[in-house]
């Protein structure tokens, strides 16, 4: 090979440093690896890589009287894995191989997946990426670590931090009053939300690429200081006990959520790295700046989240915004968190009410939104959830299989349980744990990591070496995995779980979304998936999601229910009808059950392109609806593929019958009282909790009040001239034109018709 020719035709040469005696002496080397002609082109035109074994010692073999080792010349740029590689032979067959050899094609392999995800690039990029992402080598016995004094410094090739780029997040998180109110299982909505971003911590720390940076929001009435400080810090393995100190505080206060996002925002200044923001909140905003229900600007002061909203798509390069909110009867609070996701890239998850280890799937805890809300927050969307199992540990526990592919990087399987144990305590329960491959036994190939010493979970993670005294050895990612459980010697009753593996895998892509983002009552919708791998379309796969629709409409049941609660007028306590859907939610069971989804199953058939979809009529029931994505494929390229993620839509009530709503009028001089129970033109109530998606628009009229009065009926203020035109607005959607003094007056035939007309051609029908 004419190495000079190759270099100057913009070429990378990646070569193996050879293997000499086993005192690894420092001589010139081997060509071309060592070749050196002391210009810039062979300095980044060509790789020269050693090879290192499972502890990152020099490879030597054979074992226990090595005869050969990798070179530790200085002239080495890279070392990468070179003994007991599973590899071809001359004939025809597979073999456990040792050498230099081995390892350059692994930092070659590496080279190509970075040169096909930038083509534009030249060959010193790729090159300088290589050597600037690999991990330089310290001493110790650890990951990234070396007992051999003499390649301390050394580096070590890492792959996922070469291919892809580290991300800056921020957690924007509501600590107010109403975080302090129990969830169905009695824990408080805090707790539930701090072991929920404990979990989500371990992952960052254990997957994020070097240089990762996090922050933390917390924000009540206003944006409160906590011990992360104003500014991002670097991911690392003390993250998850940083952010579990940082939120041992008491929620209190109001929800200023505009002024928390407006922080979280500006934590995240350089634009070159991919930027995310993670918002939680429980209830609505009752202080200003507040977020407007399009999702794209603040309102008093008015700005912009993000310019040029919606009109135009958001650019790759803007902040991607992922909401997870508690359900709840207020369409504008469930609107606001869907547009905030949708128009700045995001996703919208919204549990039911804040518990953990409620039942299955459709009742979405604050710990399953976050297990899901993983994969669309960090960068490349990877991990992956690859499945999701639940349920009780008595005796022994064997849960279904779950498939993994190849160029799996690290599979992370998340386990949480219903309870709480200081470390010492949960070990007993991770001693009954057992991961099987294939059927044999790979359990030792996965480590521990605790969130806190206090915890409800642990993430056990695997590279798929073994770390084991006194061996070593790998297996490849690909195969059936099944998780066994058993409970533990001394019994602990009644334990819940919940499993989740992730696979981190980003080579493939899966996108998902619903259009339109919050379809009405009558208006079918698609949920869609889009597939690819390595950017090329997956065409053969098996797509479902699996729709949980409500079992009931919660407003209208909130309309008819004849109890009334004793209002409690504290700054977060929320509406009357918010206080009466609280006060159902603990002390009706009945009222639950009748909001228990029913499951629709929907094949999603696929339109070319590795875009998945198919339509889905909600027909007259509105409330919060479960999108659960199956995906399963099996091409050769990358074996077996399971995938499955989450998406909340809300289905907003249709359009408002003003003859039916029962509308009483008094106007005197400037003041314009208007009572009225809002209902449907299919028939059902609105329900309460709906008093802050009103708004009126007119010159010399305004909305000077309403109030709840928790059945569905509204008593509505307005102020000024009763002859003024106005425009009355119910999330957003006009329900009356017309003079403010006329409001709901009982329209003539040809009116009638006229609207009839309007709502039969209009895309949510009548």
């Amino acid at each position: 090979v004419n190495v000079d020719s190759a270099i100057g035709e913009g070429r990378l040469i990646v070569a193996a440093a050879g293997n000499v005696g086993n005192t690894c002496p420092q001589d010139d080397g081997n060509y071309p690896a060592a070749y050196n002609d002391n210009s810039v082109a062979r300095d980044k035109g060509i790789l020269a890589v050693g090879a290192t074994d499972i502890r990152n010692r020099l490879a030597q073999w054979p074992d226990p009287s090595p005869s050969e080792c990798s070179n530790s010349a200085n002239w080495i740029d890279i070392y990468a894995p070179g003994k007991y590689i599973y590899t071809t032979t001359g004939s025809s067959s597979y073999d456990r191989m040792h050498g230099t050899s081995m390892a350059a094609p692994i930092v070659a392999g590496a080279a190509a997946l970075l040169w096909a995800k930038n083509p534009t690039w030249i060959a010193a990029q790729v090159h300088d990426r290589l050597l600037d992402r690999a991990t330089v080598l310290t001493l110790g016995s650890g990951i990234g670590q070396t007992p051999e004094p003499q390649l301390v410094g050394k580096r070590l090739l890492k792959v996922d931090a070469t291919l892809y780029d580290p991300y800056d997040m921020v957690f924007v998180l509501d600590r107010s009053g109403s975080m302090a109110l129990p969830t169905n299982t009695g824990t408080i909505r805090w707790t539930a939300l701090k072991n929920a971003v404990s979990g989500f911590t371990s992952f960052i720390s254990s997957s994020a690429p070097p240089s990762s940076k996090f922050g933390l929001t917390l924000f009540a009435g206003t944006v409160l200081p906590n011990s992360l400080s104003s500014v991002l810090v670097t991911v690392d393995n003390n993250l998850p006990t940083n952010v579990n100190t940082a939120l041992s505080v008491t929620p209190a206060g109001a929800t200023a959520m505009g002024a928390g996002l407006q922080n979280g925002m500006s934590k995240l200044t350089d634009p070159a790295r991919p930027r995310v923001i993670v918002l939680f909140t429980d209830g609505e905003q009752n202080v200003n700046p507040t977020v407007d229900i399009d999702g794209c600007d603040f309102v008093n002061p008015a700005s912009d989240i993000r310019p040029s909203c919606p009109a135009q798509p958001a650019p790759a390069g803007s902040i991607k915004i992922n909401t997870v909110g508690i359900g709840q009867p207020s369409g504008k609070y469930l609107t606001t968190l869907t547009n905030l996701a949708h128009n700045n890239r995001g996703t919208s998850i919204i549990t039911s009410d804040g518990g953990t280890f409620s039942g299955d799937i459709s009742m979405t805890t604050v710990g399953d939104a976050f297990s899901y809300a993983i994969a669309p927050s960090l960068a490349g969307n990877s991990p992956q959830v690859v499945a999701a199992y639940r349920g009780s540990l008595s005796n022994t526990v064997t849960l279904p299989p779950f498939d993994v592919n190849k160029n799996v990087s690290q599979l992370l399987i998340s386990l949480s349980f219903s309870q709480q144990f200081e470390i010492p305590a949960l070990l007993p329960v991770l001693n009954g744990v057992r991961i099987m491959k294939d059927g044999g036994d790979v359990t030792g190939y996965f480590q521990p990591v605790f969130p806190s010493a206090h915890t409800d979970s642990v993430l056990l993670k695997t590279d798929f070496v073994y770390r084991g005294k006194g061996l070593s050895g790998t297996i490849a990612p690909e195969g059936s995995y099944t998780i066994q459980m058993t409970q533990p010697a001394a019994h602990i009753n009644d334990l819940g779980f919940q499993v989740i593996p992730y696979a981190d895998d980003h080579l493939l892509e899966m996108e998902w979304q619903v259009s339109p983002v919050t379809p009405r009552v009558n208006e079918p919708f698609r949920p869609t998936v889009t597939l690819s791998w390595r950017g090329k379309p997956v065409t053969k796969a098996k797509v479902e999601a699996w729709i949980l629709k409500p079992g009931d409409d919660m407003g209208d049941l909130l309309a008819k229910d004849p109890r009334k609660v004793d209002v409690v007028s504290q700054t977060d306590a929320g509406s009357p009808g918010y206080q009466k859907y609280l006060f159902l939610l603990e002390k009706d069971p009945s009222f639950l059950a009748k909001l228990k989804p029913n499951e629709h199953r929907l094949t999603l058939a696929h339109q070319g392109g590795g875009e998945y979809s198919a339509s889905y009529d909600p027909a007259d029931i509105s409330g919060i609806y479960q999108i659960l994505y199956r995906v399963s494929a099996d091409e050769a390229a990358f074996g077996k593929i399971q995938r499955q993620a989450i998406q909340s839509v809300y289905v907003r009530f249709g359009n408002i019958d003003l003859d039916e709503s029962a509308v009483k009028l008094l106007a005197k001089d400037k003041n314009i009282t208007i009572n009225f129970r809002p209902v449907t033109t299919y028939g059902r109530f609105i329900g309460p909790a709906q008093g802050s998606a009103f708004s009126v628009d007119g010159a010399g009229v305004k909305l000077s009040g309403i109030t709840d009065h928790q059945d569905g009926s509204y008593t509505m203020i307005l102020v000024g001239n009763p002859d003024a035109k106005v425009s009355v607005k119910l999330l957003g959607d006009e329900i009356y034109q017309g003079p403010a003094a006329k409001f709901g007056e009982r329209k003539g035939f040809f009116e009638k018709l006229c609207d009839w007309l309007k709502n039969l051609f209009s895309p949510a029908g009548p």
